[in-house]
């Protein structure tokens, strides 16, 4: 009677220990299953966001854009904040026609007295020109900031030697020959007209 007890009791925990082994492995393979699924959905969601940001549509080429021409643009001179015996001002070109145009480089500047004769000019372009050329929607300006001296060169330049002031001054849009003419409210330029010319950007410039 207690050997077939003790049998009896034998095989019981053998079946107890295979069910305990089955449900282990069962949980084992249940868990890997669910961290493996995870992975993929969030690589899933990663990657379509990152793919938009990386085709959002660019600014147009400006292969295609014209040119400004003088008949584009209008101009403006605004001073700016001066130094010791130095001036500076911006000169600002505003696309005023019904389409987009470009320009780039340098404006061209002639000084003029009160009946629109030329007075002595030298400008003298200083940095390079940006990279790529500005594209101008209507309305919008790009500028080009100037310097000059209002103290006389020695020896051979006066005080007297800068006046009488310069009334008005022509502007050249970059690669064009026709210029805008607008006053000039800036004073004499000494150095016998120098006026040193930076390479438009794009905006209406620093502030006043």
């Amino acid at each position: 009677m207690h050997r077939r007890w003790g049998r009896l009791l034998a095989l019981v925990t053998v079946l107890a220990l295979g069910l305990v082994v089955v449900a282990v492995g069962t949980l084992l393979v249940l868990g890997r299953t669910s961290r493996e699924g995870r992975a993929p959905a969030s690589s899933s969601v990663a990657t379509p966001a990152a793919a938009s940001t990386a085709t959002t549509a660019g600014p147009a080429t400006t292969a295609a854009t014209p040119r400004c021409h003088t008949s584009d643009l209008t101009a403006q001179i605004r001073a700016l904040s001066p130094g010791a015996g130095q001036r500076y001002a911006a000169v600002d070109l505003v696309n005023a026609s019904g389409h987009a145009c470009r320009v780039y480089g340098y404006v061209g500047l002639l000084l003029l007295d009160g009946g629109r004769r030329p007075v002595q000019t030298t400008a003298v372009w200083g940095a390079p020109p940006p990279t790529p050329p500005i594209v101008l929607n209507p309305g919008q300006a790009a500028f080009a900031q100037l310097h000059w001296t209002v103290v006389p060169s020695a020896p051979d330049e006066q005080a007297s030697g800068c006046l009488p002031a310069p009334a008005f001054v022509e502007v050249t849009p970059p690669d064009e020959t026709t210029p805008l003419v607008i006053s000039w409210a800036q004073g004499g330029v000494c150095v016998h007209g120098t006026i040193d010319v930076v390479a438009l950007a794009a905006g209406v410039g620093p502030p006043n």
